[in-house]
């Protein structure tokens, strides 16, 4: 892979929120990663582990789908498990924000961002390789 890797996610990442409302149904499963992938590690850089929860417009469902396809499963289980414990307490409801207060969680927030760390941002070349395979994302599933 190419040392330029992030340049294909970012330049892929770009023409997705163009085409985000028109044809996410329709993206591959590489193309979904990417928007999931990306996203989350932007809202964890710019508002803290708590606002991919609250302000994400990636559902955890995806996300962690996304971690798996790029052979994350230990990190795509932690993810699943903090989802569940979230629903379980309230805090979700169907993978969206029931708008419960965040800090209610701050120690469920601060351990899953010990186990994620740095880990969403090494995964570009296993990104752009997923990007360059077709197999299908959505299709014959709802959103």
């Amino acid at each position: 892979m190419p040392t330029e890797t992030w340049r294909v996610v970012a330049d892929a990442f770009r023409r997705l929120g163009t085409e985000q409302h028109a044809s996410a149904a329709s993206w591959t499963a590489g193309e979904i990663a990417v928007w999931a992938i990306v996203n989350v590690r932007c809202q964890i850089d710019m508002g803290g582990m708590s606002t991919v929860f609250t302000d994400c417009d990636v559902h955890p469902r995806d996300f962690i789908q996304s971690l798996r396809l790029l052979g994350e499963t230990g990190l795509a289980a932690v993810w699943a498990d903090a989802c569940a414990t979230l629903e379980r307490e309230g805090f979700l409801a169907e993978g969206r924000w029931t708008g419960a207060d965040a800090s209610a969680h701050d120690h469920l927030f601060d351990s899953l961002s010990e186990v994620v760390a740095d880990r969403l941002w090494d995964l570009d070349d296993r990104l752009a390789a997923a990007l360059s395979e077709r197999s299908p994302g959505r299709q014959g599933r709802s959103g």
